[in-house]
């Protein structure tokens, strides 16, 4: 719960009369009326959080209103000075949000200047007005405007519109504005009644998909983002259109509001003005978008404090998730009522809306479940009747109306620990959890009324849970309801559908049981760290509760407690290796167990954020699966993938190399000896382990590389300008020498790519051949026609050691910078591992993600003589893993712990250094 405002007295803000009078100078007039705004941004400053009030945004507008009126004052004096005239009839109208008296600390002052006659007088009036005002340095948006200028913008302009219905009389002509205001509420109630809601309407249900319909994303946007100020802004221009006035306290009369909506109504509006202001103070700019850097600032502002299981930000946006979820659910329910209100413009939105009973207590209209009014006690009567009520709507794919939400809330307020103990809703909760229609919305509506509290108490505690990362996009409890609705997608595909796991996810059987362990996947979240584990746990409790068999309570639990198994295997390890799938194997146990934890990891995965899954993830987690699968079964393949055969391969490379790439490379016919006698040579100096991770075409253009470093050559690379999967790949060759590869990454990374993976392989007669996956600081695929020549060429020099790499990252360096995330920097951590490899020691480095990380830990660990056989690097939560396959020079593993002490050392001294290099 926020913390109470402190009362004290309210504020008074400074006043325009006590800087400056219409009888000033120009000069006097703006520097003390620049003095004055000065002042009165530190007075909002020091007040807004202190405060949290309407008053405190209304006295700030009301200052700025005086001001443009002294200066308005001051213009007519020097007109009537210069010309000796009366000064000319013109009115000076606030409109947009100055308009509706909710100025912001940094918002513009839209203003419109209606005058009678576009004339020369009157153009050259607002001139001079408009430039004090300019002078004064307001944020000033001006239009100057007639009627019918004003009313010709209706039909095409909605955003002119928009700002007219909240338009404001400051100064000037009051019969011209009384004028200009019933003309267009005659017209937008008349002739563009239909044009101006259906366009509002259509608005708002464009930014609601933008937003991707959600108010639980991690950085929210107050103003248009769902559940911000632009929902209550689409409700008052919708009554502007119905009544000719903007108050929202109409909703009483015409939206079937209590006198309860309309105060949790204003009472949220109110917060998310006063949180919209702390944006614009700890941002320091006009921005409306509550970023990660921004959050502990402003919850310390408000005086939130932490808890046992949350930072004092995390309970702060807590509030703020309440606060906008009541203003999309109450403003969304006017919407709807109000356009059913008026039927000639909702007929046109949403069709007929024929009534159809379904039996004495429910009945269907256009799509939505309700309850009769008759049975207003029909819940309440036999709780069972909730469960059975969302099983029944998922089912037959309905939306449970306003109304019906409002009573099962009501209901489940009433309900005790019987509720969730009863055999009856067990079985109806599993019924629904089967699908495959509407179970992540159902669940979504059960948390949202309060019912799955009730059911299951322990999920409670996800409720607008936020873990403060630059990974995740929603909070917990919404990222658990997304991969509920990814589990549904997949489910309906089913068989033949073309995509690998949808076929996997055809042949599962329990689904009621596979998305009981999504719901629970992250609930061990709400009780601290170590989720995975004590999330097992409560899955225990839950299976044991609800009276599960226990094979199907240890299914759950082994799910959940399992749920970042394959993710992790797929990302941090070399699933050539046959270890891994072979300890993936033993620990699983069993096909059908493996089907199920691979379509849960992807749907947790998919549910994470829209950039969190790519092709190149969705393809190492096929091969883990697949991998482990053979093993299950018992194939020697799983072991490593068939290896090809010598003779097959050489005629697959030879056939690529006959492609217009190749002929560019001086490659003439297939049956060119010097050709294939150098194939010959180049595959018998390379890896088995090489042969069975690249494919024929990435060993034909190493090859075709490899044949480049001629003279003092010692470089060679490829960039794919086809992006595929989300990123682009580069293959490299060039002359084996240490530092190679922290040299590489050193000067991607100083040209703004950032490297996801490498593969780093070695040839017997000292060439090393790289494979890399980069994407730009972005993680989105480098931009078309993106050239490295020159960078290579430099890195050549640096091989040759005629320059520095120091030198080669200073020249490139990138002065992009990635997108602010958050503000705490999570401590680098140094893990060794010699069992998950049989030849290899396995390095963990977690650390913060920064551009140039991966140039310094290389680096470190060039510089305690290991070498780099494989390098896996996966974005998380709360930063970047780095994982390094490396042995001694010698290939021994590093088993000595003192050695591993002076290498953790080294890295992490190395690690300080990277924020600095390439801050940019």
């Amino acid at each position: 719960m926020e913390p109470r405002p402190r009362r004290t007295p309210q504020p008074t803000p400074p006043v325009v009369g006590d800087y400056l009078s219409a009888e000033d100078s120009r000069e006097h007039f703006l520097k003390q009326g620049r003095q004055f705004l000065q002042d009165l941004r530190r007075w909002l400053v020091a007040n807004n959080h202190l405060h949290r009030s309407m008053a405190i945004i209304q006295a700030f507008t009301r200052a700025h209103d005086r001001l443009i009126q002294a200066a308005y004052q001051h213009a007519c004096r020097q007109w009537s000075e210069e010309t000796g005239l009366m000064p000319p009839r013109v009115a000076v109208l606030a409109i947009g949000g100055y308009g509706r008296r909710t100025l912001m600390l940094r918002s513009d002052i839209d203003l419109m200047v209606l005058m009678a006659e576009h004339t020369g007088d009157n153009e050259r009036f607002v001139k001079s007005l408009m430039l004090t005002l300019i002078d004064l340095k307001l944020n000033l948006g001006y239009a100057t405007r007639t009627q019918a200028d004003c009313l010709a913008a209706l039909g095409s302009d909605l955003d002119s519109a928009t700002a007219m219905t909240e338009s404001r009389l400051l100064a000037g002509h009051r019969p011209l504005f009384n004028e200009f205001m019933a003309a267009l509420a005659a017209a937008l109630q008349g002739r563009w009644r239909r044009w101006f809601i259906r366009s509002v309407h259509q608005q708002m249900l464009e930014r609601r998909r933008k937003y991707e319909s959600t108010v639980y994303m991690l950085e929210p946007n107050l103003k248009e983002g769902n559940g911000g100020l632009r929902d209550a802004h689409t409700v008052m221009w919708i009554l502007f259109a119905l009544t000719g006035s903007l108050k929202l306290r109409q909703l009483i009369a015409l939206a079937r509001f209590t006198e309860e909506d309309f105060k949790r109504l204003r009472e949220a509006l109110t917060m998310l003005r006063v949180i919209r202001n702390e944006i614009h103070i700890t941002a320091e700019s006009k921005t409306d978008q509550l970023i990660f850097t921004c959050q502990p600032l402003i919850a310390e502002r408000l005086g939130y404090q932490s808890t046992d299981i949350r930072s004092a930000e995390e309970v702060f946006m807590a509030d703020y998730y309440r606060h906008a979820r009541t203003v999309e659910r109450l403003t969304h329910r006017a919407v709807r009522v109000l356009l059913h209100s008026d039927r000639s413009v909702w007929d046109g939105v949403v069709g007929s809306l024929k009534r159809r009973r379904l039996d004495r207590y429910h009945f269907v209209q256009d799509n939505v479940l309700f309850i009769d009014d008759a049975h207003q006690d029909y819940l309440e009567q036999e709780p069972r009747r909730i469960l059975e009520l969302f099983e029944r709507a998922a089912k037959w794919g309905y939306r449970l109306s306003d109304r019906t939400l409002d009573r099962v809330t009501r209901a489940a307020a009433g309900l005790g620990p019987g509720f969730r103990l009863d055999p009856a809703n067990h079985a109806a909760f599993m019924r629904l959890l089967r699908g495959p229609f509407n179970v992540h919305r159902a669940l979504a509506d059960m948390h949202e009324t309060g019912v799955l509290a009730k059911f299951l108490p322990e999920f409670e505690r996800l409720r607008y849970m936020v873990r403060i990362d630059h990974y995740h996009h929603y909070t917990v409890d919404e990222h658990t309801f997304r991969a509920l609705e990814e589990a549904e997608r997949l489910q309906r595909m089913g068989s033949g559908s073309g995509d690998h796991v949808a076929e996997v996810a055809a042949s599962i059987k329990r689904w009621d049981l596979l998305n009981l362990a999504l719901l629970l996947h992250d609930i061990g979240k709400g009780y601290g760290r170590g989720h995975a584990l004590r999330g097992g746990h409560i899955a225990q409790r839950v299976g044991d509760r609800m009276g599960l068999k226990r094979a199907d309570t240890d299914l759950v639990r082994f799910l959940v407690l399992s749920h970042l198994k394959l993710t992790h295997a797929s990302q941090r390890r070399d699933l050539s290796d046959p270890a891994v799938a072979r300890a993936l194997a033993e620990e699983i146990g069993s096909l059908e167990r493996l089907k199920m934890l691979y379509v849960h990891t992807v749907c947790d995965l998919r549910a994470v954020s829209p950039d969190a899954w790519n092709d190149w993830k969705g393809q190492l987690l096929a091969e883990c699966y697949a991998r482990t699968a053979e093993m299950l079964a018992g194939e020697r393949r799983a072991a490593g993938g068939a290896q090809p055969e010598l003779p097959r391969l050489k005629r697959e490379i030879l056939a690529l190399l006959l492609d217009g790439q190749a002929r560019k490379a001086g490659v003439r016919r297939a049956g060119d000896p010097e050709l294939e006698r150098d194939l010959d040579e180049f595959l018998g100096h390379v890896s088995q382990r090489y042969i069975r991770n690249m494919s024929p075409r990435q060993i034909g253009r190493h090859f075709l590389l490899r044949r480049q470093l001629q003279g003092e050559q010692r470089v060679a690379w490829e960039l794919d300008p086809r992006p595929e999967g989300g990123y682009n790949e580069i293959l490299v060759a060039a002359h084996d020498t240490p530092g190679l590869f922290s040299n590489i990454c050193g000067a991607l990374a100083a040209k703004g790519i950032s490297i996801w993976s490498a593969e780093i392989f070695s040839t017997n007669d000292g060439y090393a051949l790289n494979q890399f996956r980069v994407t730009d600081l972005d993680n989105r695929p480098l931009a078309g026609g993106l050239r490295l020549d020159r960078l290579r060429d430099d890195l050549d020099d640096v091989l040759q050691e005629r320059k520095t790499i120091f030198e080669l990252i200073a020249k490139h360096r990138t002065r992009r910078r990635r997108k602010a995330v958050a503000k705490a920097v999570y401590p680098t951590s140094v893990r060794f591992d010699n069992d998950s490899s049989q030849h290899h020691t396995v390095i963990e480095i977690r650390s913060t993600d920064r551009p140039g990380l991966l140039f310094w830990i290389t680096r470190a660990l060039n510089a305690s003589r290991l070498d780099i056989h494989r390098s896996i690097i996966a974005t998380e939560a709360y930063g970047v893993v780095d994982v390094f396959y490396v042995t001694d020079l010698e290939y021994n593993k590093i088993h000595d712990r003192h050695a591993q002490e002076k290498i953790r050392a080294t890295i992490l001294d190395h690690v300080e250094q990277a924020a600095e290099m390439f801050a940019g």
